[in-house]
């Protein structure tokens, strides 16, 4: 079995507030949504790769370099993976119209330690 061990880090979302405290910010408000900005990674047996959107290429080089790496394993390793991390590389994927990576299983550790502890 290929497993892939994966884990992002986004942008904040930056926007117009007059506040600090319990905000409700509209759309309108958001002057650039949040982005995945890296991704660290390692596959059984490989190295550790990392790439960034400040790296030669750009944003658009890193997210299909993503897109590639979904598409091999069996079940990717996230950490809070599957309510944060797949839906934001998701989201990505979709605006570089790639299509959606072939169907892994998902292993979420934060689940896991949830129902255990």
């Amino acid at each position: 079995m290929k497993t892939l061990f994966l884990d992002i880090e986004t942008s904040p979302n930056v926007c117009y507030t007059w506040g600090l405290y319990n905000e409700n910010i509209g759309i309108n408000q958001v002057i650039e949504p949040t982005r995945v900005i890296c991704v660290a990674s390692k596959c059984d047996g490989q190295p550790m790769d990392f790439t960034a959107e400040c790296q030669p290429g750009g944003h658009k080089r890193m997210v299909k370099r993503v897109h590639g790496m979904l598409e091999a394993p069996d079940a990717v390793v996230h950490y809070n993976g599957a309510r944060f991390d797949e839906p934001h590389l998701n989201r990505e994927v979709l605006q570089y119209g790639l299509a959606p990576t072939s169907q892994y299983r998902t292993i979420d550790l934060f689940q896991t330690v949830r129902k255990g502890f």
